[in-house]
């Protein structure tokens, strides 16, 4: 599976994010003018903490503001957007299940079927849906064609009123995704992405 280009710069940045961390943390001790931990005293590891010859004072001030400043990059950043990705995403699958709920109805309408809730919940599994749309009703038609045949002008409008609903949130979703990645997400990675296309 080829990974968006948006994908690739998220895991770089994370790497290259990860490993100033790491780095920093190695160094923060390393340089840090506190005795070694008992713990790592007379282990092989040792020379790797022991203090440079000299510099230790910048190393250490250096190393703190890169560990602070990641930390205040994860707070004001990172969580806020992630936060935030994640409230777009649960609120476009929530619409595309109304979505699907609204348009199960009307194919239940049109075959004078009532409303059965757990039909309905069932039905909204695709491979559920299509089992059920193609099972035969006479020796020559399947259920679909009971559906198409039962749709009248009231039930299409009613589809319309319902695409049209979807396609101002999927407008609304892309609308939120920042500019640039809004250029590169389609409609289909956009559904992916939130978990549409399951």
């Amino acid at each position: 599976m080829k990974l968006l280009p948006e994908v690739m710069r998220h895991r770089t940045l994370a790497i290259v994010l990860w490993t100033a961390f790491i780095v920093s943390a190695v160094l923060m001790v390393k340089s840090s003018s506190n005795e070694l931990i008992p713990l790592l005293q007379g282990t092989a590891t040792e020379p790797i903490f022991s203090q440079f010859k000299t510099g230790n004072q910048i190393i250490f001030d250096i190393s703190v503001g890169i560990i602070v400043s990641l930390l205040i990059y994860v707070l004001v950043v990172w969580l806020p957007e992630r936060f935030k990705q994640n409230r777009i995403r649960r609120n476009l699958q929530h619409q595309y299940s109304s979505f699907k709920e609204e348009c199960i109805k009307v194919f239940l309408w049109a075959l004078h079927q009532t409303y059965d809730p757990e039909l309905i919940n069932r039905l909204k599994n695709r491979n559920e849906f299509r089992r059920f749309i193609k099972e035969k009703v006479s020796l020559d038609r399947e259920r679909w064609h009971a559906v198409l045949n039962g749709l009248d002008e009231y039930m299409v409008k009613n589809l319309i009123v319902d695409l049209e609903i979807l396609k101002a949130e999927i407008q609304f979703t892309l609308s939120a995704i920042e500019r640039r990645k809004a250029r590169s997400v389609r409609l289909p990675e956009a559904m992916r992405i939130s978990g549409l296309s399951s």
